[in-house]
């Protein structure tokens, strides 16, 4: 008898368990950081008005898609990454 097939990526993130959820988090968190600095300092610096207020800002679309995918986790993932 074969063992059964090891679960993907979007199986084991869907299991309502802690480590998975914190591992969500944790990755909208970094991406969402990690967006924002590629933004603000490398892409786009030459398009800001004042320090802090950009005229392109890219990841306002990833918290549209991060909310509307993950729902409270991916609030939670860029609450924790605005910090």
């Amino acid at each position: 008898m074969a063992p059964p097939p090891s679960p993907t990526m979007l199986e084991w993130l869907s299991r309502p368990t802690v480590s998975s959820r914190s591992t969500l988090i944790l990755g909208v968190a970094v991406i969402y950081s990690g967006m924002s600095v590629l933004n603000n300092n490398l892409l786009f610096a030459w398009l800001s008005d004042a320090p802090f207020r950009h005229w392109v800002y890219l990841p306002a679309g990833f918290r549209l898609i991060a909310i509307m995918l993950f729902g409270w986790l991916g609030v939670a993932g860029i609450a924790i990454g605005q910090t």
